[in-house]
């Protein structure tokens, strides 16, 4: 029983400092001998859990889409109104990105490369693309489906956008979007898109 808690703590010490390494010096920083040493593992060890950086990528990449995942458990709390449930996503979904904003990066490019994007990743869009329409769909009244989901996409293409150009929109347009009153004047913004029809 030891020796499986003692496993355990070896692999989750290897995804946090394959997360670190992302956090810091992007997905290009990563190497099995920096992630041994932040982690406190031998290489051996490393190979032995995952085989390859790219699989640790991907599980580290994965780790961090669960978190994404539970940005949109929010969507489906009726304590809420459909804009408030919105605004709060909006902001899980900003926040967990700008933790570790390379991995996600990552994830963006491979999707416009038409690579294979983490499975961890399709699953979450897929099992929370209905809650992110009804909510559109109950916020907006509208009832034509195509237009629900354009303004999902919207939504997406409103988030993703900034947070992936990243300091590029501060250099190019003077918006800052690590600063919080910028991000909340933002998701005004595109709340009152997505309401207009």
């Amino acid at each position: 029983m030891k020796d499986i808690k003692l496993e355990k703590k070896a692999k989750e010490r290897i995804i946090e400092a394959t997360l670190q390494i992302i956090k810091t010096e992007g997905l290009a920083g990563i190497s099995i001998r920096k992630i041994a040493k932040l982690a406190d593992v031998n290489v051996a060890a490393i190979n032995y859990h995952y085989g390859s950086k790219e699989n640790i990528i991907n599980e580290a990449i994965g780790y961090l889409m669960e978190k994404f995942d539970k940005s949109f458990a929010v969507l489906s709390d009726k304590k809420l109104s459909a804009q408030e449930r919105l605004i709060k996503f909006i902001k899980e979904f900003i926040h967990h990105y700008l933790c570790c904003p390379d991995a996600f990066r990552g994830s963006v490019l491979k999707m416009i490369k038409d690579e294979a994007l983490p499975s961890a990743l399709m699953q979450i869009m897929k099992d929370n693309y209905q809650k992110l329409n009804k909510v559109i769909g109950e916020l907006t009244d509208i009832k034509d489906q195509e237009i629900i989901n354009m303004k999902v996409f919207q939504l997406f293409s409103s988030i993703v956008h900034p947070l992936v150009i990243g300091q590029y929109a501060y250099k190019f347009w003077g918006v800052d979007f690590t600063k919080t009153e910028t991000r909340d004047k933002y998701i005004d913004l595109i709340l009152n898109n997505i309401k207009n029809i």
